[in-house]
């Protein structure tokens, strides 16, 4: 039973190398056509919640804590984000046909970012468990568009947003986690570059022929 389904897990998970993205620009129509980016760049209302972890069988996430962002920086920062094209990757699914698989559990967000203009409503909600976003356009409270793109640059995605959260958010946890393994890793190559064995790894013996 585990050997068929660890035989179906990787012929889905290999699925996933083939995948198809549109290029930026084209993802990003996509996700936000018009007039939705200009609800965006003009929002009267720009607010931020953390979410907590469905519990069981909970349908609805709780929002641990919400504010509306007042500081001009931050609601450019938030704005410039959303409106790159190249933080989102779109399964072109005309021309894909392979699926896409992810074995990380049911996406539970992070983070609920909303622009409000007038009636209608942009909302991100932002797993960075998962690396994507569902995002939803509403008009009078009616949902007329929701797509899922993954996080094209999710460590941009968790620069901007971590800096706006509690210090004791789930997202804050994430940068730091993220921050230490880029140290590492950055340690690690400049060892490298010097020819020094990584730590707990002894260096080869010569061989003797």
């Amino acid at each position: 039973m585990w050997l068929v389904l660890l035989v179906a897990t990787l012929g889905q998970t290999s699925s996933f190398r083939g995948a198809v993205f549109f290029e930026p620009d084209a993802g990003f129509t996509r996700v936000l056509p018009a007039p939705w980016p200009d609800v965006i760049s003009g929002a009267e209302v720009v607010s931020l919640g953390g979410l907590e972890p469905r519990k069981g069988r909970e349908q609805r996430q709780r929002v641990n804590w919400r504010r509306t962002l007042e500081q001009p920086a931050d609601v450019e920062a938030v704005r410039r984000l959303v409106l790159d094209p190249t933080m989102y990757r779109l399964l072109d699914s005309e021309t894909c046909r392979c699926g896409v698989l992810k074995l990380c559990g049911r996406c539970d967000p992070n983070l609920d970012l909303t622009f409000e203009k007038g009636n209608r409503r942009v909302q991100f909600l932002i797993c960075f468990h998962c690396s994507e976003t569902t995002v939803s356009l509403l008009e009078h409270g009616v949902e007329l568009q929701a797509v899922v793109p993954d996080l094209g640059e999710r460590n941009e995605w968790l620069r901007v947003l971590a800096a706006l959260v509690p210090d004791d958010d789930l997202v804050m946890t994430r940068k730091r986690r993220a921050d230490e393994l880029e140290q590492r890793e950055r340690a690690r190559r400049e060892r490298a570059a010097r020819g020094v064995p990584d730590a707990g790894h002894a260096p080869e013996e010569p061989r003797r022929d």
